[in-house]
């Protein structure tokens, strides 16, 4: 049956029934439980044995970061296929000549960077593009860095702590991380490198998460569309 955020069509004189699915929000829902999973076991008791909640803290990290990140591709594609269909309600507002300009593209923006796409869906759609020095844009970017340097980790020596003086494109990105969230209590009385030990804690899921919810807020308040998540924004709490 359809959900909340699913759309259904049915094509009478073919007895065929469609159902178009807007998976953006189930990867909201898990970002923002997985989150909050995590925050839970930050919240237990320190014991002796509290190192036995690390293996499962960082799979509720890692895996609340993959979903926000996903959410956002998610809702990206949603939209560029959505407005190649006359059927469907999302992109209507959307004068038919942009809809038609993104529809006809749809090829090429798929090969562009996920924050590209953002970016050349605005253009294409007649909308102010974000401006890239300035937030919600430069978290967004933030995030998808940290998402891609998890997905594509290299292994090497760390040191702990942040860089005094980050040379690499990992050090820049965790010189820029340090400050933004609270860090991981497991490690707090360790020499563990910042990334990944330290950083992957419920206060990086919960910024992660709010970064680029606000990213994707502005993205449909520019295009002037409902977001396919806003039945859900209650229980959208990281």
């Amino acid at each position: 049956p359809p959900t909340p955020d699913s759309f259904l069509a049915f094509n009478i004189p073919m007895f065929e029934m469609k159902l178009w699915h807007a998976f953006s929000a189930e990867h909201a829902r898990s970002a923002t439980l997985l989150s909050r999973m995590c925050g839970e076991l930050e919240a237990s008791p320190p014991t002796p044995t509290a190192q036995e909640l690390v293996p499962g803290h960082k799979a509720y990290a890692l895996s609340s970061l993959f979903s926000t990140v996903a959410f956002l591709e998610a809702l990206v594609n949603e939209v560029i296929g959505g407005a190649g269909d006359d059927e469907l309600p999302l992109v209507k507002g959307l004068a038919p000549s942009n809809r038609s300009a993104i529809s006809d593209l749809q090829d090429f923006l798929d090969r562009a960077s996920l924050l590209d796409r953002v970016q050349l869906v605005l253009v294409l759609a007649g909308k102010e593009h974000f401006d890239r020095g300035r937030s919600p844009f430069q978290n967004a970017q933030l995030v998808v860095k940290l998402r891609n340097a998890l997905v594509h980790y290299k292994p090497s020596w760390r040191g702990g702590g942040v860089p005094a003086s980050p040379q690499g494109e990992e050090e820049r990105l965790v010189a820029t991380l340090s400050g933004k969230f609270p860090l991981s209590p497991f490690f707090a009385e360790t020499g563990n490198p910042f990334f990944p030990d330290h950083c992957l804690s419920h206060g990086c899921t919960s910024w992660t998460w709010n970064s680029i919810l606000g990213f994707a807020d502005e993205f449909c308040s520019r295009l002037a569309i409902e977001p396919p998540y806003s039945g859900d924004r209650a229980i959208l709490t990281p």
